[in-house]
């Protein structure tokens, strides 16, 4: 994996799941942009070691709710990120 993701949390009202994995790609591939380590000949992000935390707000379509964003904005700051 070229990502390496320090954490995170699932903010999504009602989700069955405790899983901050992205199933929609969107927020991977931003990430990698950011983060990405490099490895195997693969392009590095423009901030390899950065700490990165998956917040997850939004579905696998890439819809949700404010309040869910809003959550995760929280989330983010009480754990100061």
């Amino acid at each position: 994996m070229d990502l390496k993701v320090a954490g995170g949390t699932n903010v999504i009202s009602g989700s069955k799941t405790t899983s901050y994995s992205d199933d929609n790609g969107h927020g991977t591939v931003v990430t990698g942009i950011i983060a990405a380590q490099g490895l195997n000949g693969g392009v590095k992000g423009v901030a390899p070691d950065a700490s990165i935390y998956a917040v997850k707000a939004l579905d696998s379509t890439g819809s949700g709710y404010t309040s869910d964003i809003i959550s995760g904005i929280d989330w983010a700051i009480e754990n100061k990120m």
